[in-house]
């Protein structure tokens, strides 16, 4: 009995030291120091490496340039015309005679007209009369007009005064030639045929129509029966050359 009782003590105190709180304190557990960077990194990009081979390949091929052959004729060259006008040029101007049903008009000659112009100290250098087709209304400009040619430093004071500045390209010209002389062979048998004459001279032309006039009846004189064809200022003195010769104004239209 006293054996056992003893027994039971040593695994009774066996049991008590291995349950009982430890005597060893825990360390603790110290965080790694984070690293300070005092001086900033830079930051390098590494450079792609291209290959060249296959961009020249994906560019398109350069164009090969084919020179002209010995003995080709040369591409013509358009020339060029500054819109803005420099001190030197010269300009045209046009205005109407006066308005129609008007008591009297404005100009009654290409006097007159170079007259109003010189009196405002403006030089002309060239004066035209131009028969225009105008529409038949009291107040509307006549269909005779006088086109100036003028020193484009006095444009504004010409303006001023009424005159409109055209480019001679757009200034209608009307010109007219007899069909022949009376007792000889037509010169022209049609209208066709006397615009051709100077279509084949290099004169464009915009219109024409047949134009009976009131001639001396004797032979050797015009023919009544005249052609009319429309041309352009700058070609004038081509086509008067050739025999024609400007419509006095007023035949047109009677304005």
């Amino acid at each position: 009995m006293k054996r056992n009782y003893l027994f039971l003590s040593i695994i009774f105190v066996i049991l008590l030291a291995a349950c009982g709180p430890s005597n060893a304190e825990p360390q603790p557990t110290e965080a790694p120091e984070a690293e300070v960077d005092v001086i900033p990194r830079q930051t390098i990009t590494p450079t792609p490496v291209v290959d060249t081979a296959a961009a020249e390949e994906a560019y398109p091929a350069r164009p090969t340039v084919t020179s002209i052959p010995a003995g080709y004729p040369q591409p013509e060259v358009l020339p060029t015309t500054d819109p803005y006008p420099v001190e030197g040029d010269t300009v045209w101007m046009i205005k109407a005679a006066g308005e129609q049903c008007a008591e009297s008009l404005d100009y009654e000659s290409e006097d007159e007209a170079v007259e109003s112009l010189e009196v405002a100290d403006i030089e002309t250098q060239a004066v035209q009369t131009v028969d225009l087709v105008v529409i038949s209304l009291c107040g509307s400009p006549t269909s005779t007009q006088y086109a100036v040619e003028i020193n484009v430093e006095d444009l504004s004071a010409a303006e001023a005064l009424g005159w409109t500045r055209v480019p001679t390209e757009e200034i209608p010209m009307f010109v007219m030639t007899p069909a022949g002389l009376q007792c000889e062979d037509p010169i022209y048998g049609s209208e066709a045929a006397a615009r051709a004459t100077l279509e084949a001279a290099g004169i464009p032309t915009y219109s024409s129509y047949t134009l009976e006039l009131m001639v001396t009846s004797s032979c050797g004189s015009p023919t009544s029966t005249h052609y009319v064809v429309e041309i352009r200022l700058p070609d004038l003195e081509a086509a008067e050359a050739l025999g024609w010769q400007v419509v006095p104004a007023g035949e047109l239209t009677g304005n």
